[in-house]
Formats: C-alpha cells, sequence, structure tokens
C-alpha cells in the first residue's frame, strides 16, 4: 500500500492562539457554557461556511476561571475578535468579553494568562 505524501509547511495553514477573558458579576465554572456562546455567536457573525475556514477550536484545558484560549486561522484574527466582542449575555447573565492579546505560539500565551 503506498503511503500520501506530507503536506509540505508552506501549504499548512497557520494559527493564532487568541486569549480572551471575561467580566460578569456571576462565576461561570462550566466550560461548556462559555463553549457553547462562544461557538454559537462565531457561527451567527460569520455565517457557516467562513467559520468552517477560521478552523475555530476553544481548548478547554486551558479554561482557568475567566481566561481561555481560542485556536484560530491567522486570516480570521480580526473577524473572531468582532464576534466574540458582540456577545452580550450567557445564560440571562450579561457579561463583557475582552480580547487580551493573539500569539502565534501556546507557550507565547503565557504572558496574557499571567496578568
Amino acid at each position: 500500500m503506498k503511503r500520501l505524501k506530507t503536506l509540505l509547511p508552506s501549504l499548512k495553514e497557520r494559527k493564532r492562539y487568541l486569549v480572551f477573558e471575561i467580566e460578569s458579576e456571576t462565576d461561570f465554572s462550566d466550560f461548556k457554557i462559555i463553549s457553547k456562546a462562544v461557538k454559537s455567536n462565531i457561527l451567527k457573525f460569520l455565517g457557516e461556511f467562513s467559520a468552517a475556514k477560521a478552523g475555530i477550536k476553544i481548548l478547554p484545558n486551558t479554561w482557568t476561571g475567566n481566561k481561555c484560549i481560542i485556536k484560530i486561522n491567522n486570516k480570521y484574527v480580526d473577524q473572531v475578535k468582532s464576534a466574540l466582542t458582540l456577545i452580550e449575555t450567557i445564560d440571562n447573565n450579561k457579561i463583557i468579553f475582552k480580547n487580551i492579546g493573539v500569539s502565534g505560539t501556546i507557550k507565547g500565551t503565557e504572558r496574557f494568562m499571567a496578568s
């Protein structure tokens, strides 16, 4: 059986890691609620086609209290930031999404998660 050729690095999608923070009066301990709200709002703002091209993945193991990291395609960073800032409520609780920073590596996001 023939082995498939691997994709050249120049043809692979470049990814960025967006760190965001949620400010609210209530504490959101359940990651699934946040994840569902983020995904649905991005889907509503970008549409299915652009959301699929953006390759959005919310990293569950990075959720710490009120900060989390989203992995996205480098061409859709600004659109995803815009979609996140439009989220006003989660489970009838008023919230404010703050985009803290963008990095090319997960290790680079440590400086945003610490502050």
